[in-house]
């Protein structure tokens, strides 16, 4: 058990309209197997029972309820939650998630080994009803340079923004830069951080991710739009460079590509070959990408059909000559 004599943790939880789902994500804060943190619900003026939800954890833990008299708007309630936080580390929670119940004591364990660290993470398991079942975990984690972190998130690592946990020195230093990145400003809030040290990421799930059809990310009409695509594109490439000759470099070279195909398929449903050459070379006029990226992607999307092409063709010759033998 971690020992820890005085209270170093604040654990917000920002919440709108979710009290069906905050109740389980509370129950999940409330019953870690160390318990020796704040929960502060910041509730951005909600409309249903929320705070009836709340009040029936505040007789098992010790949290606070602030609400906002006027929907500041999610940024609004993160920038608060970083303005408030006091104590050595921040957590900053979404309402509808749940939380392993070993998370806070490994997170903290980690974080006070590793002086050096900025933040932790985790990766996280998506489902559509998340329940209070973990697998027993092995707390498997590995430290972190920005470029490392960088390379990991832009390969598609499952890491759970909400899940992080910030010496809170450095939390107030993040700068949100939501009309550059829109709902995509997350990634380099953190990214940006590890300017100042390391990333410690937990890489097994000790957060389940909610699905359901009122989270912010299924709101495709707030974006990710072109625009903010382009952007968080140029920071992983400003990040990790597009040389082959490092695995940086060619790590963002093999993601790039099919980052901006799967982006392509999400915002222009066509198959039109102009339209996305087109596309592809918007990212390239405004250095989100490169030639190499994408006649490198093209290569490694195109291999398997040609590997199947040469193996048909293998057969259909062998036929061939069996058909001339005989």
């Amino acid at each position: 058990m971690l020992k820890i004599d005085d209270i170093k943790l604040e654990i917000f939880v920002l919440t709108y309209n979710r009290a069906k789902y905050l109740d389980a994500t509370l129950k999940s804060i409330v019953n870690q197997s160390y318990k020796k943190f704040n929960i502060i619900v910041l509730d951005n003026n909600s409309t249903d029972e929320t705070e009836l939800i709340v009040k029936k954890y505040q007789n098992l833990h010790d949290i606070k309820y602030i609400r906002n008299d006027l929907n500041i708007g999610v940024v609004g309630n993160f920038l608060k939650a970083k303005e408030l936080a006091s104590k050595e580390f921040a957590m900053i929670f979404h309402d509808d998630d749940i939380m392993h119940p070993e998370y806070v004591e490994t997170a903290l364990k980690l974080l006070e080994q590793n002086n050096d660290s900025v933040f932790l993470g985790a990766a996280m398991s998506f489902e559509l009803e998340p329940d209070f079942e973990f697998q027993k975990n092995n707390a498997k984690a590995k430290i972190l340079s920005q470029k490392d972190f960088a390379s990991l998130l832009y390969r598609g690592f499952p890491y759970h923004y909400a899940s992080t946990v910030f010496r809170t020195k450095f939390l107030k230093k993040a700068k949100v830069e939501f009309k550059k990145y829109g709902k995509l400003s997350d990634r380099p809030v953190l990214i940006n951080l590890l300017q100042y040290g390391k990333a410690i990421v937990l890489l097994e799930p000790y957060i389940k991710y909610r699905l359901h059809p009122e989270q912010d990310s299924q709101t495709k009409s707030s974006g990710p739009f072109l625009s903010e695509i382009i952007e968080l594109n140029k920071l992983y490439k400003s990040i990790l460079g597009d040389s082959v000759f490092n695995k940086y470099g060619r790590s963002f070279l093999l993601a790039n590509y099919i980052y901006i195909n799967q982006s392509f398929k999400e915002l222009y449903q066509t198959k039109k070959l102009k339209t996305k050459i087109d596309y592809l070379n918007t990212f390239i006029k405004n250095e989100a990408s490169s030639l190499k990226a994408i006649l490198i992607g093209y290569f490694i999307e195109a291999l398997p059909y040609r590997v199947y092409k040469i193996i048909k063709n293998v057969k259909k010759r062998k036929q061939k000559v069996n058909f001339i033998i005989l």
